[in-house]
């Protein structure tokens, strides 16, 4: 048991510092280069709070910073998708009930 947490935490110890240097890569450049035998998943923006979804390679990721978004990422392709907001938020305020609440 005890090994299954430490390589779920080192999974997401390596793959938090691969986000980070992947938003410092796509600062500097557009292109996203392998660098030191690592690969990169680039687009994410302030990606932060990552969440390894056990037993996948699945990472859900959030962020408060300007421009941040819920995603979904998949480490094994390097793909990601945005779960939240997506092209229109679900929640929306019932203004005949609550019109008056400000949120």
């Amino acid at each position: 048991m005890r090994g299954a947490k430490f390589s779920e935490i080192k999974f997401l110890s390596i793959t938090l510092l691969l986000l980070f240097a992947c938003v410092a890569a796509a600062d500097d450049d557009d292109e996203c280069q392998a660098s030191g035998g690592y690969g990169f998943i680039c687009g994410p923006q302030n990606a932060e709070d990552l969440v390894l979804v056990p037993g996948t390679g699945w990472i859900i990721s959030s962020g408060m910073a300007p421009g941040a978004a819920i995603l979904l990422i998949d480490s094994q392709q390097k793909t990601w998708t945005e779960l939240y907001p997506a092209d229109t938020p679900r929640a929306q305020q019932n203004m005949e009930i609550y019109g008056a609440c400000p949120g």
